[in-house]
């Protein structure tokens, strides 16, 4: 019976550079359009029975957009979008989980894959939302 040879260890040599790439692994950085902030609410009714909707697809694209790259559960998404509004010091609120969960079925989330140690910058604006890599210069 033949033994097999042992597995080689992969050994970290580089801690400083290994860390700053875990450090970056979660960077995030968020730009928010001025247009996009006064186009948070929707502004006119509907003419239709029942109540109009609250927040325009923009609101929604966006907290659908961090669930979608943090792979979090829609109250989870809630809690992070509420903080980072409340961070941001934007007289906005944060559309609820049950809002997100009706209207994700309409809205289509397209985050552009990119190399692991490259910082991702998300930008909402009031025509599209976008997730862009970022390239290390």
């Amino acid at each position: 019976m033949d033994t097999l040879p042992p597995k080689h260890r992969y050994r970290i040599r580089n801690w400083p550079e290994y860390n700053a790439a875990l450090v970056n692994r979660g960077r995030l950085t968020l730009w928010f359009d001025e247009d996009a902030i006064n186009q948070w609410y929707v502004q006119e009714k509907t003419g239709k029975r029942g109540a109009s909707q609250t927040y325009t697809d923009v609101a929604v694209q966006c907290a659908l957009t961090l669930k979608e790259v943090y792979h979090l559960p829609l109250r989870g998404t809630e809690g992070l979008v509420s903080s980072l509004i409340e961070l941001m010091d934007l007289p906005l609120s944060c559309p609820d989980h049950t809002t997100l969960g009706r209207r994700r079925q309409k809205i289509d989330i397209q985050i552009t894959r990119s190399k692991a140690n490259a910082p991702r910058h998300i930008v909402i604006c009031q025509r599209r939302f976008e997730s862009v890599p970022i390239q290390a210069v």
